[in-house]
This record gives structure tokens, C-alpha cells and sequence, in this order.
């Protein structure tokens, strides 16, 4: 009871049109009070995906969840032809962003971890052990690379350990490693690079991706598995080099591409393909805070017709 009458003295909207967020609804308990109230009263609640995995993992319960509370989730350009919930507007993250990297610069990459134990349902590796299954792939990744590209390779470590030990472990394995620990911001350590690796499904291919970076993605498929309305796109990814299912794969296109990752990238069959794989999973529109305007305003104005 004393929480909710924290919600009467905010300096908040008394009746708002639209209430719009992409993580507040999960992480703010005094948001979630003040929008369940106005919900009741009739605002129409949007959810705007906040990250990767979502429209393509074979199953996840956040999406799940966020499309049930909201009256409208705009999803990054997938949509469900079943749920006329979603509505596809485009990769909040890369509006207005323009990034370069350095053709003589080093490869890139990301690592991630996830709590000991199972903390999120959803097609992912789950708790201590499948994560040991997963670095072990980082590690078969290295050592498929031609001796001379293991210095060329810089480990970017997820800012949360999780106590998985990362840095001893990378060092453990190969103690030379270039690696950083997670706390500079991801832009700028792709500036410098030739090349991204992503390994695993979540938002930074996609921000690669929509950014036109060149990119290689690897996974364990048993693990971050997917949804038949995505197998079709992967393929496709497959297809030009872009996506592999095994660290060895993934390291033979690196070496393969490595002299010159521009020709490679910049190919017609590279960029048509990285083109509709974007347009479904990370869509930049034109001009997005106008779509962004336009789609507010006739929700409000639906909602209060």
C-alpha cells in the first residue's frame, strides 16, 4: 500500500495518451504500478523489444510474456501472422548510428555468460554446465585459427562473471590472449576491428548487422535453438559465410576472408542477403523517429477514437 502511494506524487503524466517502454515494464516496480493503474483506466501499454533473440529462438518466455501484458509490441521487423499484437518497426539501437571500422584493425570477439544457475526460460545454454559446453567452443574457435591470427584476435569479456572465473579461464588456455574485460563500450572496440565474431544469440549481431559491419556468427544449435519461421534466414546466412554451427567453421571463414574482409563483405551475394536477413530481424527504417511519431499517434488516438 505504501508503494502504490508512491505512484499519486510522481511527476509522471496524470493521464497519458501512450505509455511506451522497452524494459520497465520487467525491471521498475514503481513503473509497473503507475502503468497497471493507467492501463486499467484505458492508456494503451507499448512494449518495444529491448535486444536479440526475440521472433527467432525457438522458444522464449519473456517474448511470450511481454506480448501478453502489452497492447502493442513493436518488435525490431518480425512479426507473427497469428499475433496482430506486433507491430515491426525497426532496431531501436542502430537509429541514427554510422560506424567504421579499421580494414587493418583485429577481429572482435564477444563473449557472454549467464548466471550459475537457470534464472530465464528461453533457447539459450541453461546454469554452469551448458555454459562450460559453450567456452569450450570459444576455445575450439582459437585453436582452428592458423597460428599467426590467434595475436589478431581480441576477447572481449561480458561485463558480468557470474563467478565463471573468464579471465583466468581465457588465460589458462592461451596465455598470450588479447581480451578486455567488458568495460569499454562496445563501439568503440569495433572501431578498431576488421572484423566482428558474435557467438550467440542475442543483440550484438543484430547491431553489427544493421550497421553493415562485417560479421561472422557461430553457435552451438542444440542450444540456442530455432524457430521454423527463422531456420529459412539462417540459412541464408549460412549460405554467404555469415553463420556457422561449428567454432571450426567459423574459424576456416575467418582465415578464409581475413586478407580482405572488405571484398568479402562488401559482395552482392554478402549484402543481399545481410539486406533481408535486417529487414526481418533489425530494421532501420528511413526516417524511424517519424515512424516512431506516427505510430504513437494513431495508437492515441485509436485508443481515445
Amino acid at each position: 500500500q505504501d508503494t502504490l502511494a508512491l505512484t499519486d506524487n510522481l511527476p509522471w503524466p496524470k493521464k497519458p495518451r501512450v505509455i511506451f517502454t522497452s524494459n520497465s515494464y520487467s525491471s521498475d516496480d514503481i513503473f509497473k504500478l503507475w502503468a497497471a493503474e493507467k492501463s486499467e483506466c484505458g492508456t494503451p501499454i507499448l512494449i518495444g523489444q529491448h535486444g536479440g533473440n526475440y521472433g527467432m529462438a525457438l522458444w522464449n518466455f519473456s517474448e511470450d510474456h511481454q506480448i501478453a501484458i502489452a497492447d502493442r509490441f513493436l518488435s525490431w521487423g518480425w512479426s507473427k501472422p497469428e499475433q496482430d499484437k506486433i507491430t515491426p518497426v525497426g532496431n531501436f539501437k542502430g537509429f541514427g548510428r554510422k560506424i567504421v571500422g579499421d580494414k587493418d584493425g583485429n577481429a572482435l570477439l564477444v563473449e557472454m555468460t549467464i548466471p550459475q544457475t537457470s534464472y530465464h526460460m528461453y533457447s539459450a545454454p541453461v546454469a554452469a554446465g551448458q555454459w562450460q559446453t559453450y567456452f569450450t567452443d570459444q576455445c575450439r574457435f582459437i585453436k582452428a585459427l592458423p597460428q599467426a591470427l590467434h595475436d589478431q584476435v581480441l576477447v572481449r569479456f561480458f561485463s558480468q562473471d557470474y563467478g565463471h572465473a573468464q579471465k583466468q579461464r581465457w588465460q589458462g588456455c592461451f596465455p598470450n590472449i588479447q581480451f578486455e574485460t567488458g568495460v569499454l563500450p562496445l563501439i568503440s572496440l569495433i572501431r578498431k576491428a576488421r572484423l566482428y565474431i558474435s557467438t550467440y544469440n542475442a543483440t550484438t549481431y543484430l547491431e553489427s548487422m544493421s550497421l553493415n559491419f562485417p560479421t561472422i556468427i557461430f553457435w552451438n544449435t542444440k542450444h540456442w535453438e530455432l524457430r521454423d519461421s527463422a531456420i529459412p534466414y539462417f540459412k541464408l546466412l549460412k549460405s554467404v559465410g555469415i553463420f556457422h554451427e561449428t567454432p571450426e567453421s567459423a574459424a576456416r571463414q575467418m582465415a578464409a576472408v581475413w586478407d580482405d574482409v572488405t571484398a568479402w563483405w562488401g559482395s552482392e551475394s554478402v549484402q543481399l542477403v545481410r539486406s533481408e536477413f535486417c529487414e526481418r530481424y533489425a530494421h532501420i527504417p528511413e526516417k524511424p523517429l517519424d515512424a516512431m511519431e506516427e505510430l504513437f499517434r494513431e495508437i492515441a488516438f485509436t485508443s481515445y477514437a
